[in-house]
């Protein structure tokens, strides 16, 4: 899967030891001419094109040649680049190209361009456009600016990126740490484990799986179980003595030829055997009133499953002692949301063979298993998930299904933080963006706003405009279409998301039918490439707060700063109460600024679950966190206002102003999805995320899914929008006022 610049998320892996060796291809001299691109290159963005050709060189006798396709928007991009792990030490870096263009656009460019990464992602990236070029230019050298290189980096990407229109030619890339070239750098003090020296599949798993039987997709199933268990208990794998990725590949051949469960057992006991002796034994956390939830591990003690001497071995690692320091993940300090490390993001992979398939499925099936808080709210049982997702993994037959069949497992854990990125995901969506805003009304999309009011206005549609069909196909089927890959906690979360995806398209237009006070009328509306909406305000208009009547103040979270609140309480100081609104995410971090006024003396209004590094799937609740402290505080009401907008830190914040004795909710369901997200990279490079801590309310009440639950529940109709009615506000100032 080729990933947009941006969204690549990767981490020093086991492609360590090869690209210390490995000899970049920085000039293309030794790469045969044509499309076939240099070894341990990657190739980013889409509808665009990259071949070494011979025509025009600088030195040598080849040079890359990168150009727009035809399909291509202005917002596109083509780059080629080297993936460098970070193995060598020094102060500054850099990176030089000669580059030669020809009729780049003036809002793209031709540029250089290097990216550091380290353990959870991009550190730093430079490209743009004051240091590229436009127009039409011969050879000439182009440089990154001379960087600080970050002790945490661990890869760099070095190679030349086109954006825009017109064409780019390349040669004598390099990269220079403090002045001079990278291989005679210091070498960093970095340790590397036995499992980083493991590069036996670096071309492909050799796992080809014709016609599964449905024996065969049950064993591996178990295997997939099996394998992750070990990935994150055993303490020879936590010690980084194998790439548990490669064992999976090599003991996969012989076990898809067990001919019975008998052999399939025995089988699995010698793999866990070939691990080494296990010595030392490891306490399991205490019982006790802050437990929230079991790692699922009931399966290893079923031995009419795995019979006797398998369980007795798996049991035995479980109690098994394990290392601080685990090679596959550690716990990020001070919130507990897992980092995941060593995962090796195979880039150059576009539709992976049938191992590799599976390797993603297990690796993603696996980190939910054990490190995501919320096991018991996914659809289903997600002991059922590898059997049910294996048969479609190994039957998919184009890189755009199957980068859907991932997304569709992402979804089944019902998370509005997760997502894909994917370059075929967005080509099936549709990389080109109309210039309106659609909310769900009772249950139809309408027109609520503008992403550019320029081009809306051009176009036709009018806020209160309510959408029937895009190109001849149904919204509800449309719906129905695209709610299998939408990642969402609840229903409106989800009509949320699906409501930003109606109007995409990878055309320069949709053909939309639609009705206005009651008439169906047609238009056609023009899609735009994202950088038509690069210059839009991301900060609202609103003002952070101001008075709806003498009585009544209101505060909207999407302007508020924090170094408002003094003010805001100040002027607000005599009010009958003030309406917060959280139909937004938040501009600041107010939870405590803000709620610190509301309560006579600290009040309890959230609590986690912390995973336990020692024995993943284990959450423990933390202390429940509190806020108040000024005296006297404010005595009024507090509305807070919320809708399927507030999501993640509006939602906690939404729980800290509740804490206030005479505090109400008001509005509709929220997303149900609060807590700091973790990242995990899979085979080409597709990223997903999913929240990686628990948060409840003090008494354990559930947050996700559920959402905010609202004391008042009012949702917009379409009388009141297309009046001009905040029904929301309305009933929220009625309270205040208390005429409800």
């Amino acid at each position: 899967m080729k990933k947009a610049v941006l969204s690549l998320f990767v981490s020093l892996s086991s492609i360590l030891l090869l690209a210390q060796h490995a000899e970049f291809d920085f000039n293309f001299e030794k790469t045969e001419a044509g499309e076939t691109l240099p070894s341990q290159s990657v190739f980013w963005g889409s509808n665009y094109r990259a071949e070494i050709q011979t025509d025009l060189t600088y030195e040598g006798n080849q040079s890359l040649h990168l150009f727009k396709g035809d399909e291509a928007s202005n917002s596109d991009f083509g780059a080629l680049v080297f993936a460098i792990p970070v193995t060598f030490a020094g102060d500054k870096i850099q990176t030089n190209a000669v580059i030669k263009c020809k009729d780049v656009d003036k809002n793209g460019y031709a540029s250089v361009f290097m990216r550091i990464d380290g353990p959870e992602g991009v550190i730093s990236l430079s490209n743009h456009k004051s240091i590229g070029f436009t127009g039409s230019l011969d050879w000439k050298k182009n440089s990154t600016l001379n960087t600080s290189l970050p002790e945490q980096a661990t890869m760099v990407y070095v190679g030349v990126i086109l954006k825009g229109g017109g064409e780019l030619w390349a040669d004598e890339i390099e990269l220079l740490v403090d002045g001079k070239s990278y291989l005679l750098a210091d070498p960093k003090k970095v340790k590397l484990y036995p499992a980083d020296k493991d590069t036996a599949f670096t071309d492909g798993s050799e796992i080809d799986i014709e016609d599964p039987t449905d024996v065969q997709v049950k064993n591996l199933a178990l295997l997939g179980r099996v394998w992750g268990f070990l990935k994150y208990y055993h303490p020879a794998i936590a010690e980084g003595q194998y790439n548990w990725d490669y064992e999976l590949f090599r003991f996969m051949p012989g076990y898809l030829a067990a001919p019975d469960i008998e052999t399939r057992n025995a089988l699995l006991c010698a793999w866990v055997d070939s691990l080494g002796e296990l010595s030392g034994k490891s306490k399991l956390p205490k019982m006790n009133k802050n437990t929230r939830l079991l790692p699922d591990l009931s399966w290893i003690k079923d031995k009419d499953l795995l019979g006797e001497e398998l369980s007795l071995k798996l049991q035995a690692v479980q109690l098994a002692k394990r290392p601080n320091d685990h090679y596959y993940f550690t716990l990020k300090n001070g919130v507990g949301n897992p980092v995941f490390l060593h995962e090796n993001p195979y880039p150059w992979i576009d539709l992976p063979d049938d191992g590799f398939r599976l390797l993603t499925l297990f690796r993603y099936w696996n980190a939910i298993q054990y490190f995501y808080p919320y096991p018991y709210l996914i659809e289903g049982k997600w002991s059922d998930a590898l059997e049910e997702f294996i048969p479609e993994f190994l039957a998919v037959g184009d890189e755009v299904s199957y980068s859907l069949l991932v997304l569709k497992l992402v979804s089944k854990i019902n998370d509005t933080h997760g997502y894909l990125e994917s370059d075929a995901v967005e080509n099936y969506f549709g990389r080109n963006f109309s210039a309106y805003k659609l909310s769900f009304i009772e249950g139809r999309p309408v027109v609520t706003g503008y992403l550019n009011e320029k081009l809306g206005m051009e176009d036709g549609l009018e806020p209160g405009d309510i959408i029937i069909d895009v190109n001849g196909e149904n919204v509800r089927d449309m719906i129905n279409r695209l709610a299998p890959y939408v990642p969402a906690s609840n229903h409106d979360a989800k009509l949320r998301k699906i409501a930003n995806l109606l109007l995409r398209s990878n055309n320069r237009g949709v053909n939309v039918t639609f009705e206005r006070q009651g008439i169906t009328k047609s238009v056609s509306v023009s899609c735009h490439s994202p950088s038509a909406f690069a210059n839009e305000s991301t900060t609202s208009s609103q003002p952070a707060w101001r008075f709806l009547s003498d009585n009544i103040g209101y505060v909207y979270l999407g302007s508020l700063q924090a170094r408002d609140v003094p003010n805001v309480m100040r002027d607000f100081r005599a009010t009958q109460g003030i309406i917060i609104d959280i139909r937004c995410y938040p501009s600041a971090f107010t939870v405590f600024t803000l709620s610190q006024y509301f309560n006579k003396k600290p009040a309890e209004f959230a609590k986690f679950t912390n995973n336990t590094k020692s024995n993943p799937g284990w959450f423990t609740y933390t202390k429940p966190v509190k806020t108040g402290k000024i005296k006297p505080p404010y005595p009024g009401i507090i509305c807070i206002l919320v809708n399927e907008q507030t999501q993640s830190s509006a939602e906690y914040h939404a729980m800290a102003f509740r804490a206030a004795p005479h505090a109400v909710v008001v509005g509709s369901t929220t997303a149900g999805a609060d807590g700091n997200v973790s990242k995990i990279v899979l085979p080409g490079n597709m990223v997903t995320q999913f929240t990686g801590i628990g948060v409840y309310y003090p008494d354990g009440g559930e947050t996700q899914g559920v959402g905010i639950v609202p004391d008042y529940e009012v949702r917009p109709t379409l009388y009141g929008y297309l009046n001009g009615f905040d029904e929301v506000l309305i009933k929220a100032g009625k309270i205040i006022e208390g005429r409800e």
